[in-house]
């Protein structure tokens, strides 16, 4: 017994090894994708409260530590998914997250309880809780995993749910996400049929259901006697689109295809130029985006961000709140009569029009300045709401850092 005990080890010692050297090789060829899609807890509660601590079940990727049940002054909570977090930089910590910096400048408690991976609904469901801790003022900041969540559903039914659960799991692992590549057939296509896809009609019915859960989050909250303020969301136009409806374009200009699992981040197409991409058919949203980013960056940024913005409102495996996403909550914000952070309008408008990349990780995270200007815009609303002067946070600068490579927006 003790032989075959000894064996099994060796053995488990030797299969450990190989792996991690496979995992080695691996990360010569791709780097590990960052982590985009996270489930939230399919649990009702939450919060664990004892002795007048709680402690927030669901932590993973990021901490959220603990904290008292009940304020000892002013307190705000911000809740919304990664993007409320340090969702695509974990090396920022919860001191680089935007509701950090507006504690440090209000002067008051911020509560970060954003989910990664929850959306409207998830918030929904656990903001009964959220009214619990006693806040003076609520933030809401989502938007994006509305889109996120529902594509979700079609790639649990399309691959089954063990291996969603294992690019889960295993996301940081250049071996499995190769391996998964090798077994995966096209991105969005199967034959000639896209699938996990959200056509017009499908984006409308997650619109509608998102607005129709933040609607319900401000019932609640009005009936509680709490303020809310809702925000628009901003994305990075710069990134292309994660559905690959037409891959083969790279090839025709010479472009290297984006990598599944690396497509969340600005491609460098230094050198594309408009001439090149005019006569592409532009249904197909890799085109389009292709095209876009040969128009900005030659200087033809008007035409460039018409053509960016389709390319991320048309995609069907959308990533990113569109532009009818963010309209719909100005819409819900006037309705209610909720004040609004327009961050998405705020991004714009320091990038010419479009988000500057600069200000964001990759397709949706905000990046370390990302975090600073949302925090510069959400502190005048806060302050005015809870009696306080306003802080003054000025806005970061959009000029890339030296080694960016990324399509410059104004400065």
């Amino acid at each position: 017994m003790k032989r075959i005990l000894n064996r099994l080890a060796l053995g488990l010692l030797v299969a450990g090894l190989l792996l991690a050297g496979a995992e080695a090789i691996a990360r010569l060829v791709r780097e590990p994708a960052p982590p985009i899609l996270v489930a939230p807890p399919e649990r009702e509660q939450a919060f664990r409260v004892t002795s007048g601590r709680v402690t927030p079940i669901f932590q993973r990727p990021f901490e959220i530590p603990d904290f008292a049940e009940e304020p000892s002054g002013q307190r705000v909570i911000v809740i919304g998914g990664s993007t409320v977090r340090a969702g695509a930089e974990p090396d920022l910590g919860i001191d680089g997250e935007f509701p950090a910096l507006l504690e440090q400048a209000l002067g008051v408690e911020v509560l970060n309880l954003g989910v990664p991976g929850a959306n409207a609904e998830d918030l929904l469901r656990r903001f009964p809780d959220v009214l619990g801790f006693s806040p003076d003022l609520i933030l809401v900041y989502s938007g994006h995993n509305a889109y996120v969540m529902a594509t979700q559903v079609g790639l649990q039914e399309e691959l089954g749910s063990a291996r969603t659960l294992g690019a889960l799991i295993f996301r940081n692992s250049s071996l499995f996400l190769g391996l998964n590549e090798l077994i995966t057939t096209a991105p969005v296509r199967i034959g000639n049929k896209p699938r996990f896809e959200l056509g017009a009609d499908e984006r409308e019915q997650v619109r509608d259901l998102h607005i129709q859960h933040l609607g319900e989050i401000l019932d609640l909250a009005r009936q509680a006697g709490v303020p809310v303020v809702l925000s628009t969301v901003a994305s990075n136009p710069f990134a292309p689109p994660v559905a690959q409806d037409c891959p083969e374009v790279f090839d025709v200009l010479g472009l290297a295809r984006p990598q599944l699992g690396s497509e969340h981040r600005p491609l460098d197409l230094a050198g594309l130029r408009p001439e090149q991409t005019q006569d592409l058919d532009l249904s197909c949203t890799q085109a389009r985006y292709l095209h876009g980013r040969a128009l900005w960056d030659s200087g033809r940024h008007e035409e460039g961000s018409e053509h960016l913005d389709l390319a991320r409102d048309l995609e069907t495996l959308p990533m990113r709140a569109d532009r009818p996403m963010n309209d719909a909550m100005r819409a819900l914000a006037q309705v209610t009569g909720t004040p609004l952070v327009d961050a998405d309008r705020a991004f714009r408008e320091r990038g010419m029009g479009l988000e500057p990349p600069t200000w964001l990780a990759d397709v949706l995270h905000p990046n370390a300045a990302g975090h600073l200007a949302l925090a510069a815009l959400f502190a005048p609303e806060a302050a005015r709401l809870l009696g306080l002067p306003d802080p003054g946070l000025s806005l970061p600068s959009t000029a890339p850092a030296a080694d960016a490579g990324q399509p410059r927006p104004a400065g």
